[in-house]
């Protein structure tokens, strides 16, 4: 790189861009000889100014032909420089995508061994008004309701919505709306979780059950952690903030995420990006 600034330096900037106030710019144009010296001297620098700044050139360039300026200046700006940037906040989206994948597989193993215990009771059948209360399996050839992370959703009945939120220059609120669930939706719940719960405590795990559970569960607090390292590390390039994304699609197992659940990593991972947006813009410190 070296000789390259060497050789910029003594050719100078090309003639094509070259900038010189005359006449025909509209600073010059304005002043007459009636007009103040200094007034129009320093409309014409800042017309020079303006033009440079607004097409990426540098004063020490056109001046005096010295581009390193300009070198540093693309090389701070390049993606080599962001990655390495947030080459850290990378690494643990990572780790995060491995550690989060490795959970559900060993989550989908323990819900096989679950399926394959006994025969599940019709109570669990899935029905077609089940998809019209708002509760969707996980798996869509499943026929009965039998994964916990399928029952978790007939526990939690409430969900919330936004009511409102504010911000101030130190503080952002938001405010949520409890929906109580309908009759219809309580009484269909309590049918699948008792006859789940009796389901359970009837069956006997086969082998291999609790270590595939231990391993599920150790692995879930694994993925748990690397959240939550990623969500308090600010983000400082575009970059950064596309790992967290990244975090996000893996959660939802899906690219294009149109809904984001209260309390779930992609909620987490948002408000992680808007705070790193609100950084990046001088917003918050």
């Amino acid at each position: 790189m070296a000789a390259i600034v060497s050789s910029a330096t003594l050719m100078g900037p090309p003639a094509s861009a070259r900038f010189s106030v005359g006449i025909e710019t509209p600073a010059a144009s304005a002043t007459s000889a009636c007009d103040n010296p200094v007034r129009a001297r320093a409309a014409l620098r800042d017309a020079t100014i303006n033009f440079l700044g607004s097409h990426g050139q540098s004063l020490d360039w056109v001046l005096g032909g010295d581009v390193r300026g300009m070198v540093c200046g693309l090389a701070k700006n390049s993606k080599r420089s962001a990655a390495v940037a947030d080459s850290g906040l990378i690494a643990l989206a990572e780790q995060y995508i491995a550690a989060e994948q490795q959970f559900c597989d060993l989550h989908m193993a323990v819900d096989r061994m679950n399926g394959e215990c006994s025969t599940l009771p019709e109570a669990l059948r899935i029905r077609p008004g089940d998809a019209e209360l708002g509760r969707k399996a996980l798996a869509p050839e499943d026929e009965y309701w039998h994964r916990p992370c399928d029952i978790g959703q007939w526990r939690r009945l409430e969900t919330f919505e936004l009511d409102s939120k504010s911000e101030t220059d130190d503080r952002f609120e938001m405010a949520m709306r409890k929906i109580k669930p309908s009759a219809e939706l309580r009484t269909r719940a309590e049918e699948i979780v008792s006859a789940y719960d009796e389901w359970v405590a009837s069956r006997k795990k086969p082998r291999g059950y609790k270590k595939t559970v231990r391993e599920m569960n150790r692995a879930e607090r694994a993925y748990t952690r690397l959240e939550k390292q990623i969500c308090e590390t600010p983000a400082t390039t575009l970059e950064g903030m596309l790992a967290k994304v990244q975090c996000a699609q893996a959660y939802m197992r899906e690219e294009d995420i149109d809904q984001i659940d209260a309390g779930s990593a992609a909620e987490t991972m948002a408000v992680s990006i808007f705070n790193d947006i609100l950084r990046m813009t001088g917003s918050r410190a």
